[in-house]
């Protein structure tokens, strides 16, 4: 593939897919990577909080240097460097002997492991030509990847999971380091190297960013915490979220196909439904069914509005450079929601992260409506 062809947008994305799945597969795999430490370290709910919000800080810097310094042919040197240091970083976190110590390393690997890998990957998806259609790959390729890994950790012994995900999170990042000269060249211009205009469209678009993230952050950092409140157990918890995925990737093929035929404003009103319906039920779940029905409509929804949420951004004047940014905002809203939750535990887990949950889904939504209005052409469906 020549370089003219990767600036046309005409590229393989499965290189691309690779390295965000590394870069993502922390936050991916949360439930099982803060229950293993939760076990390990001795962690209460405010503390599961804040390894949540370290390693996805450390993404929310990288995304800012990314945009200082990662030039369209700078980004495949940048995901070399995150990749190989998610390998070394998360071998490296096993000898971590105190939770402090080990917060640091969990940051610095989300800074300049999986902060470069999945920001350059973000960045380089945004250029293709059907950037949504792009999107809805990466969320539904990191679906099928975390569902069958919660599967495989839930039959492994808990005393073992915290040794098998870290050793996982390695794996991944070495095979995507193996197909990592794929990945796209593209072409520095004069306007990509000058300096960037945020303009109000980009700030609209990643406000609601944010909003959406933090949704995602509250929800999933706690989901295991919820099914708790079940009265389900360890392994079960685990196989029920790995179930959950199924219907989260179907939303992120429902965006593939839509991408074609259907105004993303308009999906993203069914979204706001969906949103509403899940968290609703995750927040009187009294048992298996209620959890994993509420469970599977606020993942299969969310995946569906991220993608047309990054796909409008795309489409702003300025929007592929833009979207260098949009990481670290989404990593932002991702660690605010935890917190979020911390701040109002006095009122209960089961009552705290559907509240941050829909109040998330909303802003993003009522904020992205008008924003479509001015993107996209009238006459589309």
């Amino acid at each position: 593939m020549t370089r003219a062809a990767a600036d046309s947008g005409v590229f393989p994305v499965w290189p691309v897919v690779m390295a965000g799945i590394a870069g993502a597969a922390m936050f991916n795999l949360a439930p099982a990577f803060l229950a293993s430490n939760a076990a390990w370290f001795g962690l209460d709910d405010r503390q599961i909080g804040w390894l949540m919000s370290a390693e996805i800080a450390g993404i929310a810097i990288a995304s800012v240097l990314t945009l200082l310094f990662g030039h369209r042919g700078q980004l495949r040197t940048l995901a070399l460097i995150g990749l190989g240091v998610i390998v070394v970083g998360n071998l490296a976190s096993l000898a971590a002997q105190t939770f402090s110590s080990y917060l640091v390393i969990r940051f610095l690997i989300g800074l300049f492991g999986d902060g470069f890998a999945y920001v350059t990957a973000v960045s380089t998806l945004g250029r293709h030509k059907n950037p949504t259609r792009a999107f809805a790959t990466l969320s539904f390729s990191n679906m099928c990847f975390s569902g069958t890994a919660l599967l495989a950790l839930s039959q492994s012994p808990e005393s073992h999971t915290r040794l098998a995900v870290v050793v996982l999170f390695a794996l991944l990042s070495a095979s995507a380091i193996a197909a990592w000269r794929r990945w796209p060249q593209f072409l520095d211009s004069g306007a990509e190297s000058g300096s960037f205009q945020l303009r109000p469209l980009h700030i609209l678009g990643l406000i609601g960013l944010f909003a959406f993230t933090a949704n995602l952050g509250a929800v999933w950092g706690y989901a295991e915490r919820l099914a708790e409140g079940t009265g389900l157990s360890g392994g079960e918890i685990t196989a029920l979220l790995s179930v959950s995925i199924v219907f989260q990737a179907l939303g992120s093929l429902l965006a593939m196909f839509c991408s074609r035929y259907r105004r993303p404003d308009r999906i993203l009103v069914i979204v706001a439904g969906l949103q509403i319906a899940g968290l609703w039920l995750l927040s009187g779940a009294t048992g298996p069914w209620l959890y994993i029905g509420g469970l599977a409509l606020w993942g299969g929804s969310w995946n569906l509005g991220i993608a047309n949420l990054l796909g409008m951004l795309s489409m702003t004047r300025g929007g592929p450079r833009s979207l260098s940014l949009a990481p670290g905002v989404e990593a932002m809203g991702a660690a605010s929601g935890p917190l979020l939750v911390v701040a109002l535990i006095p009122f209960g887990t089961q009552a705290a992260v559907p509240l941050v949950g829909i109040l998330g889904a909303l802003t993003a939504i009522i904020l992205a409506l008008p924003m479509a209005r001015l993107v996209l052409p009238r006459g589309r469906l």
